[in-house]
């Protein structure tokens, strides 16, 4: 059986999968994969499981005043890097185009 994502509140009550605690320590020059985002965590973090995607984390943001979940996984050295690992990912996940998303944003979507 998979081990399930754990879904620990993180400051301010906001749901979240995964490892969101490897963002917030990673160096801000480095890149993550944005794969989607959505106001639906659950929609988001299923859609998440059924592509079988490892490594991923679903974070709370907020857009326009109201929660705001994305979708990110991997973390890279590089924009380069992180181009290149959109090819390893499942054929649904790339139609989605993908993203790469520098972590200093992700950071700040993270204060």
């Amino acid at each position: 059986k998979p081990a399930q994502a754990s879904t620990t509140p993180v400051a301010g009550g906001g749901k979240s999968a995964g490892n969101v605690g490897a963002l917030k320590s990673a160096p801000s020059s480095h890149y993550t994969l944005q794969l989607s985002s959505s106001s639906n965590y659950d929609n988001l973090n299923g859609w998440a499981k059924k592509e079988n995607l490892k490594n991923y984390v679903v974070y709370e943001t907020t857009r326009n005043g109201q929660p705001w979940y994305v979708l990110v996984t991997g973390m890279y050295a590089s924009k380069e890097d992180a181009k290149r690992a959109v090819s390893t990912l499942p054929a649904d996940v790339q139609a989605k185009n993908p993203w790469a998303k520098p972590l200093h944003q992700v950071q700040a979507d993270l204060k």
